[in-house]
């Protein structure tokens, strides 16, 4: 079905066909837009086309390097052209044999997960070449045959508040230090952080614009405050318009070196995001908020973040039994038992201490 509108000088012309996405052009007079609709409805209808002969993997993916916006990716895509031997095979001649064997070859360098996890953008390009270039659905299964079986590598890591007053006093970089501060209490993203400008920060808030965000919207982050006084500081240490002037190369690399020194084992800066949205979680914060600091667009996103504290869950249960005036054990029992048992590893991770 096709709809014809006039807007200013040219024709809107849209066609609309059940099970394919609809296609939109505009034409200087009608009589042009109506010959597009009969060549164009006359192919949908037949369904998906035969891929042409001349279209390589390198064709398909420099095609969809100009059209896609995320920069992740470009840039698994840019890996995987660098490394592929089978480029200028024609799409329509490639086999699983060819990606197999690109995978096992991946395989001797990354886990599982990273090898599924790079090949999301390559899936992302086929599916672009049958929805928007109409090629058959089943073009992408020589790359989906290749995927693998992982073991769920989500992390539930936590900074707990022994480990960070031993970073505290580990850290001489008063930059790191503050970075750390604001990354635990804002839970915002460190990629997002590199990108403030002092000038974004203002009124107890940081306001990052859509280009610097990961999910492309404008955020406004409330600041505590500690995270202001934070703040302060990292403007005093910045000699330029950034907040933090550091690369995040250096500092990362600082953060692992100031670890080791404190004796704290599997903390990656990512998780101070995990952190940060767990204590707001345990403080009362409702999801809009937190994801209004955190920048998810989506509950379950939000939900890998949160992890809850053993030890506070028992002694809420504790207050609360009281509460009820029927505890089942008596509270020094019951505590005494809690902290007996803290030598048993917690959510497969570093746990607090008593």
């Amino acid at each position: 079905m096709a709809t014809y509108r006039k807007r200013g000088s040219t024709w809107q012309v849209q066609i609309r066909v059940k099970g394919q996405p609809p296609l939109s052009r505009s034409f200087p007079t009608k009589a042009a837009g109506q010959a597009w609709v009969e060549s164009e409805e006359k192919a949908l209808k037949g369904g998906a086309v035969k891929i042409p002969h001349g279209v390589t993997l390198r064709c398909l993916w420099s095609e969809y390097l100009t059209v896609t916006d995320s920069n992740t990716d470009k840039a698994f895509i840019k890996t995987f052209i660098n490394r592929s031997l089978f480029l200028d095979k024609p799409v329509a001649k490639l086999t699983a044999p060819d990606f197999i064997a690109y995978r096992d070859e991946q395989l001797k360098t990354v886990k599982k997960s990273s090898y599924n996890r790079s090949i999301k953008p390559l899936l992302g390009a086929f599916r672009y070449a049958v929805e928007i270039k109409r090629f058959p659905s089943d073009c992408a299964d020589c790359l989906k045959t290749t995927k693998l079986k992982a073991k769920a590598t989500k992390r539930r890591r936590r900074f707990w508040d022994h480990e960070e007053r031993a970073f505290s006093l580990a850290c001489s970089n008063p930059t790191l230090a503050a970075v750390v501060v604001v990354l635990v209490e804002t839970a915002m993203r460190s990629g997002e952080l590199w990108l403030v400008k002092k000038a974004n920060v203002r009124k107890g808030m940081i306001y990052i614009p859509e280009e610097d965000t990961k999910t492309k919207k404008p955020r406004t982050i409330a600041l505590s405050p500690r995270a202001l006084k934070a703040v302060d500081i990292l403007k005093a240490q910045s000699a330029t318009e950034m907040l933090v002037s550091a690369s995040s190369c250096v500092l990362k690399k600082a953060f692992r070196l100031v670890c080791k020194e404190a004796g704290i084992v599997n903390l990656h800066m990512h998780d101070l995001r995990h952190e940060g949205l767990s204590r707001m979680s345990e403080q009362g914060f409702g999801p809009a908020e937190m994801m209004s600091q955190s920048g998810h667009t989506q509950l379950n996103q939000l939900g890998d973040y949160i992890h809850g504290n053993p030890v506070l869950i028992q002694k809420k249960l504790l207050a609360l039994s009281r509460l009820e005036g029927n505890p089942l054990v008596e509270p020094e029992i019951y505590l005494g038992h809690l902290h007996s048992n803290m030598s048993v590893p917690m959510l497969s991770e570093a746990q607090p201490t008593p």
